[in-house]
């Protein structure tokens, strides 16, 4: 047998240091903790530091001389007849949807938005449920009230009124034959 395939016998004093010592439970804890703040920080500087260029902050700023007309006017020239030309409508705000793209926020404002909302469609749901189940529990006690009223009623000496439970067995035949 290779020495890799040989299994170790079980180190009970080892285990029960690694298990119950506190120094040990402390250096584990400190190691996880450092791992964590160190990814923390990496992540922290991966955010600072710039992702290339931003093309929609250069072609907003008014200063850039390349986007100025040729002459010389700090407003774009109007071609159309109507008095609107197509850089003013596109530098107005009515802009196409697809170049827009969400932030990540946005996304994340958008989805929390929907679970909110799928989260109070259920609860009211399930409250609709548990109203429409407890009018049928009062219903189904108020009829099991008045049959053992019916049921238990007695004369005097203890006998059992039968003219009151002929009148339910006759309202049963009658529910039965509708």
């Amino acid at each position: 047998m290779d020495e890799k395939t040989e299994k170790r016998p079980f180190d009970k004093k080892a285990w029960r240091k690694k298990q119950y010592d506190k120094k040990s439970r402390i250096d584990a804890w400190q190691g996880q903790r450092k791992a964590h703040m160190t990814t923390k920080y990496k992540r922290m500087l991966k955010k600072e530091k710039p992702q290339g260029l931003d093309v929609q902050k250069i072609y907003s700023e008014d200063k850039n001389p390349n986007l100025l007309p040729l002459g010389g006017s700090d407003k774009p020239v109007n071609n159309s007849a109507d008095g609107n030309s197509s850089l003013e409508k596109s530098s107005s705000g009515q802009s196409k949807p697809w170049l827009k793209k969400k932030s990540s926020f946005q996304k994340a404002q958008q989805k929390y938005t929907e679970k909110k909302s799928a989260k109070e469609k259920k609860i009211e749901e399930a409250q609709q449920r548990r109203a429409e189940r407890e009018a049928k529990l009062k219903i189904y006690r108020e009829k099991k009230n008045k049959r053992s009223k019916v049921m238990n009623a007695r004369t005097k000496k203890g006998q059992p009124l039968m003219g009151d439970r002929i009148q339910l067995l006759l309202e049963k035949i009658q529910a039965s034959s509708t």
